[in-house]
């Protein structure tokens, strides 16, 4: 199975410009990153997705493999589309699974990454209850229908999910609730208050 992680990265943020080159404890912030999500044993390849010169040679330099993409995309998921279509291309390769890891999370750990896609491997539902195992099927089902991959986005901001078909939240191993945004919001659960706080954070910040 092809499992690639890309990581979308551009210069550009309204909130802080030049955000994935800032240096944390004397290396970039993308170079955090890369590494560490490079360090999962899972994943076939690792590639950032970017409009930059100035990210892609950074990546580069540090013996890593970056994608150019157009610099008109507004969501970092259309970035990673460009990029993944690029790649299946060039290197004559279909990729079964995609990882998107945002280029801001300097804090990721490989093991994050691994059990995020470990479900979905040998024995997907290895980790769930029946009812759960269900539903999970049911639902990897449905994507791999309509879309014929997988995708699992890695993401401290909610709103890069909440336009996804379906969300699945996981809660150690099991499926702890599953539906569109709306209906997540309606449940009141982990998710609508992790929503609601991020919610509260980004209006401060603003």
């Amino acid at each position: 199975m092809n499992i690639l992680a890309i990581i979308p990265a551009r210069m550009g943020s309204s909130r802080f410009p030049g955000k994935p080159l800032e240096k944390i404890l004397g290396k970039p912030m993308i170079g955090h990153v890369y590494d560490k999500v490079n360090q999962c044993d899972l994943l076939t390849k690792t590639v950032v997705a970017t409009c930059d010169d100035d990210i892609k040679e950074y990546i580069e330099s540090i013996g890593g493999e970056a994608v150019m993409t157009g610099d008109y995309h507004e969501r970092a998921s259309d970035r990673c589309a460009e990029a993944l279509g690029y790649l299946e291309k060039q290197n004559g390769v279909k990729y079964d699974i995609i990882v998107m890891v945002q280029g801001d999370e300097p804090m990721t750990h490989p093991n994050m990454i691994t059990e995020a896609v470990a479900p979905m491997l040998d024995d997907p539902t290895s980790n769930l209850d029946a009812e759960s195992e269900c539903i999970f099927n049911e639902a990897l089902l449905r994507i791999k229908k309509e879309i014929d991959i997988t995708i699992i986005i890695v993401s401290h901001r909610l709103d890069s999910i909440s336009n996804a078909d379906k969300i699945i939240v996981l809660n150690k191993g099991l499926v702890a609730s599953e539906g569109t945004h709306s209906e997540l919001m309606k449940q009141k659960g982990w998710y609508a208050d992790a929503w609601k706080m991020q919610s509260v954070s980004s209006d401060k910040i603003n």
